[in-house]
């Protein structure tokens, strides 16, 4: 009978061959695990889709394993479970659901996703091979934003005309700046495209600063969501330069690359010191018998704002003085207030005078503050009449703007010719061959139709011929 020894001997050949089966029964599966495909799968995250925007992604489907990879679903589509925004398109559907995949070929499923309801969305889809192995689920996210992005707009109220814009305005300020501010008060964050300016006075009297250090928003800015810590603020800065007296106004549009815009309105009003003064004024023809004459020049107010008149002066004929208005000055005028200076014109040469009355101040226009005076004085140290000049010619007053009296003495009766001659050479008859008595004579003569100018007079009487001279003026 064997012993124990002998019994453990012829145990052990039948232990060894038993650890192989088993070895080999465990060992058999993987290897025809590893010839088998593997269907493997990668999840998707879109980020950030802006409400009503679309944005694509590919998912890949590949094959891990060894062998033909292909796709089959007895009950519908190879793909399931999309929805709340995912889908793809039924063309590409109908290409997997004929693809045949090797060993580490992938099959790139696109996805397309529309931004709905704000917040995130997400969908597990399952791919149907023909052969389940391992993973065939991938899962879809996506976070529907809507940014809304606020600018605020600018009004500079009423600013006095620039210096840069006005060589005579009493104002040192070139121009007025400010900034105007853009936050996305929404959820998600925007990329600027574009920003410019629309409207009245745009590249002049409202501009954006692009300068160097000037706050500025610029073409690829991100503009983030605010937060309840935080509300990210970006800043433009605008120039404003009122070249004049009017309203201004101008729309700040910036763009975003999703295709939305936001506007915001730049306002201001120019105002401007300035004084209204007659282009000219006349004193019209003046007799000697009524000098010295009197005109009363008024000054306005006529810009938007307060205006002060520091001096009056006359250049020119010295046959002008300022008589009165000159006292009261420095004198301020508020819009729409006026002040008068009097002039006098006194006896002088007979013909045209003429001076220049010029007003200083802090106005803004510097060709509103002179006037032309002017004044025509006759029969200054002249006669009358033609009494003492017998077969004499005289015209009364010498220079008219409507009205002159023409006359004339005979020493014996005569047949008279009374004509008016243009420089030119054109005639207006008077008297036309009518018997006049020796002595003084005066025919009236309306000069109101006739052109400004130079005329001869002309009488022709008892073979004798005499001159005189009229101008008219306007």
């Amino acid at each position: 009978m064997p012993n124990a020894s002998q019994r453990s001997r012829r145990r052990r050949p039948a232990s060894i061959a038993t650890v192989l089966c088993i070895l080999l029964a465990i060992a058999a599966p993987a290897a025809r695990a590893i010839a088998e495909p593997l269907i493997a799968l990668a999840d998707v995250d879109l980020g950030e889709v802006g409400r009503g925007l679309v944005r694509q992604s590919t998912i890949s489907i590949c094959n891990a394993g060894d062998g033909r990879l292909t796709f089959s679903n007895p009950g519908g589509s190879v793909v399931t479970g999309l929805g709340d925004g995912f889908t793809a398109s039924t063309k590409d559907l109908e290409k997997l659901a004929t693809a045949s995949l090797g060993a580490g070929e992938c099959f790139r499923l696109t996805i397309s996703f529309v931004g709905s309801t704000p917040g995130p969305h997400s969908a597990t889809i399952r791919v149907w091979a023909s052969t389940r192995s391992t993973r065939d689920t991938a899962v879809l996210r996506a976070v529907v934003t809507e940014p809304s992005p606020q600018l605020g707009g600018y009004d500079f109220g009423a600013r006095q005309s620039s210096s840069a814009a006005s060589s005579c305005t009493k104002n040192p300020v070139a121009s007025y700046v400010s900034e105007v501010w853009l936050v996305n008060l929404g959820s998600g964050s925007l990329t600027v495209a574009s920003i410019g300016l629309d409207g009245d006075g745009v590249g002049g009297a409202i501009r954006l600063d692009t300068s160097d250090g000037a706050p500025r928003i610029l073409r690829g800015d991100i503009i983030r969501e605010a937060t309840a810590n935080d509300t990210p603020r970006h800043a433009q800065r605008v120039i404003f330069a009122p070249d004049g007296e009017r309203v201004y106004g101008a729309t700040m549009v910036i763009g975003f690359t999703d295709g939305s815009t936001v506007r915001a309105t730049i306002t201001g009003i120019g105002i401007e010191s300035h004084i209204g003064v007659e282009d000219s004024v006349s004193f019209g023809v003046v007799a000697a018998a009524s000098l010295p004459a009197r005109r009363t020049v008024s000054i306005s107010a006529d810009g938007t704002m307060p205006t002060t008149i520091t001096g009056a002066t006359l250049v020119g004929d010295a046959a002008f003085s300022i008589v009165g208005g000159t006292d009261a000055l420095p004198v301020t005028l508020a819009p729409g207030q006026s002040h008068t200076f009097e002039i006098d014109v006194r006896r002088a040469s007979e013909g045209m005078h003429t001076t220049t009355l010029v007003v200083t101040g802090d106005f803004s226009r510097c060709d509103d503050s002179t006037t032309t005076i002017t004044a025509v004085l006759s029969g200054v140290g002249a006669a009358e009449t033609a009494e003492a000049h017998t077969g004499a010619l005289l015209v009364t007053p010498s220079i008219t703007s409507d009205r002159a009296t023409v006359r004339f003495s005979l020493d014996r009766t005569a047949v008279v010719r009374l004509e008016l001659l243009d420089a030119l050479g054109g005639r207006v008859t008077l008297v036309d061959g009518e018997t006049f008595d020796a002595g003084s004579h005066a025919v009236a003569l309306d000069a109101a139709a006739l052109a400004s100018g130079h005329y001869t007079c002309r009488l022709t009487a008892g073979g004798r011929r005499t001159t005189s001279r009229l101008l008219i003026v306007r």
